[in-house]
């Protein structure tokens, strides 16, 4: 819990942890999930994972806000992993971090299974649920990452929703959305907030597919101004759907 008590300080991890509710019973709330670090009002700082791995997280949060490993940040992440566990939210959801408020997140992988869930859920990602500024990084996602809203939005395997730089990443992981209007839903990112955000040398190979009858905006990458990427991921839904983009002919040197 030193992390949540000095949130200003720099942390480095030196060894692999299992944080699953029967090996840190102090670190959870009543229902036995894990309590994210940092808020808006206290963003975490910053930590070097070394490349080691968190394992068993899990979170079961219907309607929580900045769900994630941690919360919200506003400093660098990197070199980080989550290696297994469930993360299951509201808005802004993401398995490293719910919500970035500046800094960077680099070199971080997911393998949990990341999961939103109410009628309106939004910006839910297997690293990042809403990136509202800084850049994301050298990133991927392997674990699946799902929304069953009715209108649920901004679904992505990297990133949800963003309003800044997304470089160098990818998702594996299986991307599904199955409320009848799900909208803004990519193998990389979801949603790009701004026209100057950029998404560049990113691809995608994991299926990326919304079922309901009136979803929208669907793409092997995602959705704004993208660069030099690709996407080998099957891609569904029902209007707007790409290969690349969900909604945007300015797609150099993609495929």
């Amino acid at each position: 819990d030193l992390a949540r008590g000095n949130p200003s300080s720099y942390f480095k991890i030196i060894n692999n942890i299992d944080i699953s509710p029967s090996q840190y019973n102090l670190l959870q709330d009543a229902s036995g999930s894990w309590k994210p670090i940092g808020t808006t009002s206290v963003p975490f700082k910053a930590v070097n994972g070394a490349g080691f791995s968190i394992s068993g997280i899990y979170i079961n949060n219907s309607s929580g806000y900045y769900q994630g490993l941690f919360g919200v940040t506003s400093g660098d992440v990197k070199n980080l992993g989550i290696s297994s566990g469930t993360v299951l939210g509201y808005f802004e959801t993401g398995g490293i971090v719910g919500r970035t408020s500046g800094g960077t997140v680099t070199n971080c992988y997911n393998a949990a299974t990341i999961i939103a869930v109410g009628a309106s859920s939004q910006a839910t990602a297997g690293i990042v649920g809403y990136n509202l500024a800084g850049v994301v990084t050298y990133c991927f996602n392997a674990g699946a990452v799902m929304a069953t809203g009715a209108s649920s939005r901004q679904i992505a395997g990297v990133v949800g929703s963003k309003n800044a730089t997304l470089t160098d990443s990818y998702n594996i992981g299986a991307i599904t959305a199955t409320g009848s209007g799900s909208s803004y839903v990519g193998g990389v990112v979801g949603y790009i907030g701004t026209s100057t955000s950029t998404v560049a040398r990113c691809h995608n190979s994991g299926t990326v597919i919304a079922t309901g009858a009136s979803s929208s905006y669907i793409g092997g990458i995602g959705n704004g101004y993208v660069s030099d990427s690709y996407n080998t991921g099957n891609v569904s839904g029902n209007t707007y759907v790409g290969g690349i983009t969900n909604y945007n002919s300015n797609v150099p040197n993609c495929y």
